[in-house]
């Protein structure tokens, strides 16, 4: 009986360890999948990207005639500018990817608000929110599709 029971306390103990040790290497793995997203955020890349995006954007913004994001991409590309598109492109495209990783769970939620949350709001609201506006009826649904967890992701980090 006393065999029995040890037997029984080494599995037990054995799948605690184990099911312990797969929580705490997700626990691990979301962490250092948020830091490779704080750093490469704050990469030199990332940061000309950030501030020629930035232009880009609020110039369209800012215009009388602000155009949805397909459009901007054309009149960009168009007028030889393409370098600009690019820029801005690497932005959104980085915050739609945070954005998803967010709502998958696959990142330190924490971290990317503490690190990120600021940014992550002021490019939603000041830049991306009202392009979107615009390209809602103007653009196909497919290419903006990334804005709708970009505004999840603003949403959540209000929240948090």
């Amino acid at each position: 009986m006393e065999f029995l029971a040890g037997v029984i306390g080494a599995l037990v103990g054995g799948l605690v360890t184990y099911f312990g040790q797969r929580v705490e290497s997700g626990r691990v793995s979301r962490k250092l999948t948020a830091q490779s997203l704080v750093q490469t955020w704050h990469s030199s890349e990332m940061v000309r990207a950030r501030v020629q995006g930035y232009e880009t954007l609020v110039k369209n913004v800012e215009s009388n005639n602000v155009q949805s994001f397909d459009r901007l991409a054309v009149s960009l590309i168009n007028d030889d500018r393409v370098d600009e598109w690019i820029e801005a492109s690497k932005v959104i495209h980085f915050l739609g990817l945070v954005a998803v990783m967010f709502s998958a769970n696959e990142v330190d939620r924490h971290m990317i608000k503490k690190c990120m949350a600021v940014d992550i709001l002021f490019w939603y609201s000041k830049l991306l929110l009202p392009i979107s506006e615009v390209s809602i009826g103007v653009d196909d649904p497919s290419e903006i599709s990334w804005f709708n967890e970009v505004e999840r992701l603003a949403i959540e980090i209000k929240k948090i």
